[in-house]
């Protein structure tokens, strides 16, 4: 049996026109992890439910960019990861830094942000803003691929219930033994040999 990641984090929500699937933190966590491989969708991947990667791509999408407020607290937390910052211009620096951030989602500004994977854990020195922009253009690129898989799982699972829709249609339309026996002598043009005891 196949397992579904993820599966158990679901929490359906009635609203008047459908049901929405709602992801818990943790379990959009688990299936961002899962889309986050590098590795094309086959026939062999486990597949998240489409109701998951509906969601996730949804939750990309819909993210708006950082507020002026959040950029700027996300200058604040980058420059927390480095104790010996002095710029001659720091009020300048500070608007600048707030501007790249501004141009991306909050949460890829945090990400860019985190001390162990983000911008302080790979700079020594306080970043200028154009090694900002690329850190935080690199998780953009992560989060493409991400949505891209999400994409493709459901492609892919529609493929093999499509699939599996007609090998089932194809065994219901076999026909007995004698039937097919006598197919295949119309075929050949045999003439079909008498069975014992008839």
């Amino acid at each position: 049996m196949t397992r579904n990641p993820g599966a158990s984090n679901l929490v359906p929500m009635k609203t008047q026109r459908q049901t929405l699937c709602v992801l818990s933190e943790s379990g959009y966590a688990r299936a961002v992890a899962i889309l986050s491989s590098a590795a094309p969708v086959s026939m062999t991947t486990a597949l998240l439910p489409s109701e998951i990667c509906r969601e996730v791509v949804g939750r990309l999408d819909s993210e708006p960019l950082a507020t002026t407020r959040e950029a700027d607290a996300l200058v604040l937390l980058l420059l927390r990861g480095y104790l010996d910052f002095k710029a001659h211009d720091s009020e300048g620096y500070f608007t600048a830094m707030a501007q790249v951030f501004a141009a991306y989602p909050a949460s890829v500004g945090h990400k860019s942000c985190d001390p162990v994977t983000g911008v302080p854990g790979r700079l020594k020195f306080v970043p200028k803003p154009a090694e900002l922009k690329e850190a935080l253009d690199a998780e953009m690129r992560r989060r493409d691929l991400i949505k891209a898989n999400a994409l493709s799982h459901m492609q892919e699972r529609e493929e093999r219930q499509r699939q599996a829709k007609a090998e089932a249609e194809l065994i219901a339309n076999r026909g007995t033994m004698e039937e097919r026996a006598k197919q295949i002598a119309k075929l050949l043009k045999v003439r079909p040999m008498p069975m014992e005891g008839a």
